[in-house]
């Protein structure tokens, strides 16, 4: 396959497979009155410690301000609070309440028990063939970056 049809390919199952997520999740989003970016904000807010504004946005390739609203938007709804750096009362971090661990660990555990069935009905070879692509393609990009290059 030549680069090019690889490169589409690529982007078609990408988007294809977070259109996929996006459709698993939103009945168990609006349980909570929450849409897919914000669960997403959430997610990431609990998987990397630590965390700023700056920081999620640049997780999440998104406009500083716009994830600025996103977590104001979610600070009134209780599922994310701004705590001070112990070391530089400066920074300013997020983390997430109670209330928003509680919603992630339900909706997580629902989704598991969801897709776990599918998951099973792959052989073991498909499951580790899935692994292993997804770490390719991973590795694939992790090269691109250590590249350096930036073309204009």
């Amino acid at each position: 396959m030549d680069f090019l049809s690889y490169h589409t390919t690529i982007e078609t199952l990408s988007r294809q497979i977070n259109e996929s997520q996006q459709e698993l999740l939103n009945p168990y989003l609006g349980k909570y009155n929450l849409t897919f970016l914000q669960f997403q904000l959430l997610r990431q807010v609990q998987q990397v410690r630590q965390i700023t504004v700056g920081k999620l946005a640049k997780v999440m390739a998104l406009d500083a301000g716009n994830v600025s609203a996103y977590c104001k938007k979610l600070e009134q709804k209780a599922l994310l609070k701004k705590v001070r750096s112990i070391n530089d009362e400066r920074v300013v971090q997020l983390a997430l309440t109670e209330k928003s661990a509680v919603i992630i660990n339900s909706i997580e555990t629902l989704m598991l028990k969801r897709c776990q069935l599918s998951w099973e009905a792959f052989s073991q070879e498909d499951q580790s063939c899935v692994l292993k692509g997804l770490q390719l393609l991973n590795q694939f990009f992790d090269n691109v970056l250590k590249e350096g290059e930036v073309l204009e």
